[in-house]
């Protein structure tokens, strides 16, 4: 849910008479995370370049590969979230009959990702039918996805694959690419002072 910068808000709970009062235009200057778990990294609230308010994404799991439409259970989820985090009530719904109507809701969105039952990427060489299947990438694959093309692109070029008799299985797996100590990255940022560091010979900025 994409909220407004915090308007003016009719209130009515206290009172016969409705009546509109100003409420606290509080903004997160950095991003809002609660403890990350092994299936999600839980629901962020943050805010965007115009001051709007952001609240989610949610990881719900689902069969169909089509249905992208909003779960209104879902927007009432988050926008309890957020009234928690705020200290304020806010709405789950853009309809003004609805019970949940928040005039500060300016936009919605609902996106479908591909998953896997894996926790790791899924990068698999296909020799026989020669291609190579990237799946199971997620959040962390904006990141990563210079070192994943890398990677993809030297396991296809690489002399080291075994010729096409040696594969009794439709796939080879690959082994994972080791990542540096973050006290090694911390250091190696600093001696740089180039606002990069180096991972196995390449630089990236931080």
């Amino acid at each position: 849910i994409v909220y407004s910068t915090p308007k003016l808000y009719k209130c009515d709970e206290t009172t016969t008479n409705s009546r509109w009062v100003d409420i606290p235009k509080t903004v997160p200057i950095r991003p809002i995370q609660p403890i990350p778990t092994e299936r999600t990294k839980g629901i962020f609230v943050y805010s965007t370049l115009y001051n709007q308010i952001v609240v989610g994404p949610t990881a719900k799991d689902q069969s169909s590969r089509t249905n992208n439409t909003l779960d209104p259970e879902v927007a009432k989820e988050l926008a309890a979230y957020a009234s928690r985090i705020f200290d304020r009530t806010m709405g789950s719904s853009q309809s003004a009959s609805d019970i949940d109507f928040d005039c500060n809701i300016i936009g919605e969105y609902v996106g479908i990702r591909p998953g896997t039952t894996k926790r790791d990427y899924q990068i698999h060489l296909h020799y026989p039918a020669k291609f190579i299947t990237v799946g199971g990438i997620r959040s962390t694959g904006l990141t990563a996805s210079l070192g994943i093309g890398r990677h993809v692109v030297q396991t296809l070029l690489s002399p080291l694959i075994p010729k096409p008799e040696h594969f009794m299985t439709s796939t080879h797996p690959l082994k994972p690419t080791p990542l540096p100590d973050v006290v090694e990255l911390v250091r190696d940022y600093h001696a740089r002072s180039d606002g990069t560091i180096a991972i196995h010979g390449h630089a990236y900025k931080v």
